[in-house]
């Protein structure tokens, strides 16, 4: 089940809008995860298994720099979806 809690109503909102949404299946954290050739745990808790691989606190975004540059995050998008998807919103040319 993707990280959302919406509603058709405000889907439609953000359509009418130009919202673009992009959800996060289970979590942003299982994206993270997956973008790390690591296998997303069955039992939950995603935000602890990431934590090894960021360098500080997860509200932090220097914390993800290590792992999820742009050089990698470019690398990353080719077998993550929902990170190919932010980097189009951002505009960002695959290479």
């Amino acid at each position: 089940m993707p990280d959302t809690d919406w509603d058709e109503k405000t889907k439609s909102h953000a359509q009418k809008n130009s919202i673009l949404v992009i959800a996060s299946d289970p979590c942003f954290e299982a994206v993270l995860l997956r973008a790390l050739e690591e296998k997303p745990s069955p039992e939950g808790n995603l935000k602890k298994q990431l934590s090894p691989f960021l360098k500080g606190k997860s509200s932090k975004q220097e914390s993800y720099m290590a792992n999820f540059s742009l050089a990698a995050l470019k690398k990353m998008r080719q077998h993550e979806d929902t990170i190919d998807k932010l980097m189009k919103a951002f505009q960002i040319p695959a290479e």
